[in-house]
């Protein structure tokens, strides 16, 4: 039976520089993330290890959303980048 370590962090975005949410990881069984409901803007996810823009991503988080994957979860790197400055985001994985 394998054993999962849960990493849980917050951050904040903005339209640069792209920022690495979280490190590639070959484990990883369950990858959460949620953008902030106060934000203003979206947030833009890419999760292989490539940098998210507005035209190339494979998730676009606006205020309140949020998306949860426990199925065919992606090992690479995952990067978020912002529409808009100071955009808030929680990531979990496990």
């Amino acid at each position: 039976m394998a054993r999962y370590t849960k990493t849980t962090s917050t951050g904040t975005v903005g339209t640069s520089p792209v920022v690495t949410a979280l490190e590639a990881n070959g484990d990883r069984a369950r990858l959460w993330l949620y953008a902030d409901s106060q934000n203003g803007g979206r947030i833009y996810v890419r999760w292989d290890g490539e940098d998210p823009t507005s035209t190339s991503y494979h998730v676009e988080l606006t205020a309140g959303s949020g998306f949860l994957l426990d199925a065919a979860v992606p090992a690479g790197a995952v990067k978020v980048v912002g529409s808009t400055s100071s955009l808030r985001y929680s990531i979990e994985e496990a």
